[in-house]
C-alpha cells in the first residue's frame, strides 16, 4: 500500500497499465485500489463519466462503489454491500487517510489530487439497486512534496504557517433551541446524556445543509438526537414515516418519534431523506 500525493505526476496517462506502472492506482481494472483487508483502506480511486450514479462536482464527489455492474454497458444490475474493497473505502472515514482520486478523461487518465472520504453509506440508485454511497472533498492546504506521515514531534516549531479554511456555519442557537425544547432527550430513544458539563444531546439536521444536499437550517429540519441515532439518520439507518413511526432500514418499527407542540417537523424534510436512502 502506498498513500499520499504524487510528486511529480503526468499531464496525462495514456491508459491503466501507465497508472498501475507508476504506482498512481495499483489496480489494473477496478476502481478502487486497496487490499481489501481490515483496517488497511484505500490508496486511491477511478472516477469515470460512465458510471450512472456518479456525481463529480470537482471539488466535491458523490462516488459509488465495487461490484453489480455490468461489464458491458456499465450499468447497475445487482446491489453493493459494504464488503471487501467498498468497506476498506469506508475505512479511510475513521482513519481520517486521504485517497488519490483519478479522472478518466479524453485521452487517458488524469492525476486530480487528494481527497478526503467523508461519509459513506447505502442507497438505491438510479437503477432500483442498493449502492454504496461515498461523498469526498478535495483536501486543500498540501503541497505536492507534503508527507502524510507525521514527522517526530519536536519541542519548538521551526516557522508557524497561517492556514485559511472553508466550512460551513451552522446555526448553533437553532440547535441548541430544539434541544432544549426536548430537555435534551433523544427524539427517538428518550434518551439523556448527563456530563460533567451539564446535559447533552445533537442537533440533527434531518436534510444535511451541506453540498450537495442543500437543506435548510430551520428549526423543522432538526431533531434532537442522541449521539448514537444521529448517527443513524445521517448514515440511512433509520427513518421517519410522515406519521412519526421511526424505522429501521429493513422497515423494522422502532418507536414514535418524540414530539413537542412548539417544535413542527417538516414532512418534506421527512420525504427528502426518505428519498435519499431509497426508503
Amino acid at each position: 500500500m502506498s498513500f499520499g500525493d504524487i510528486a511529480s505526476p503526468r499531464p496525462l496517462y495514456v491508459n491503466r497499465i501507465e497508472l498501475w506502472k507508476e504506482g498512481v492506482h495499483r489496480q489494473r481494472e477496478g476502481g478502487i485500489a486497496g487490499s481489501g483487508i481490515q483496517g488497511q483502506g484505500v490508496e486511491s480511486i477511478v472516477l469515470s463519466a460512465e458510471y450512472e450514479d456518479d456525481v463529480d462536482n470537482g471539488d466535491f464527489i458523490l462516488y459509488t462503489g465495487h461490484g453489480g455492474r455490468d461489464p458491458k454497458t456499465k450499468k447497475q444490475i445487482a446491489d453493493q454491500a459494504f464488503t471487501h474493497l467498498n468497506k476498506s473505502l469506508a475505512e479511510n472515514i475513521t482513519s481520517g487517510q486521504p485517497v488519490r482520486v483519478i479522472r478518466k478523461v479524453p485521452g487517458g487518465f488524469r492525476y486530480d489530487g487528494l481527497y478526503s472520504v467523508d461519509k459513506a453509506y447505502d442507497l438505491r440508485g438510479r437503477s432500483g439497486f442498493q449502492i454504496c454511497r461515498f461523498e469526498l472533498s478535495r483536501v486543500t492546504g498540501l503541497s505536492a512534496h507534503a508527507p502524510l506521515t507525521l514527522p517526530p514531534p519536536i519541542k519548538k516549531p521551526k516557522r508557524r504557517v497561517v492556514t485559511v479554511t472553508e466550512r460551513l456555519v451552522r446555526d448553533t442557537a437553532l440547535s441548541l433551541q430544539v434541544k432544549k425544547l426536548h430537555d435534551y432527550c433523544c427524539q427517538v430513544c428518550g434518551t439523556r446524556l448527563e456530563t460533567r458539563e451539564g446535559s447533552y444531546a445533537e442537533g440533527a439536521h434531518i436534510v444535511p445543509i451541506g453540498r450537495p444536499h442543500d437543506g435548510p437550517d430551520v428549526a423543522s429540519n432538526i431533531l434532537c438526537l442522541c449521539p448514537n441515532h444521529h448517527v443513524l439518520l445521517d448514515t440511512g439507518g433509520i427513518f421517519v414515516t410522515d406519521s412519526g413511526q421511526v424505522c429501521t432500514a429493513t422497515g423494522a418499527h422502532v418507536a414514535a418519534l418524540r414530539t413537542h407542540p412548539a417544535h413542527a417537523i417538516s414532512s418534506a424534510s421527512l420525504a427528502h431523506h426518505r428519498a435519499r436512502f431509497g426508503f
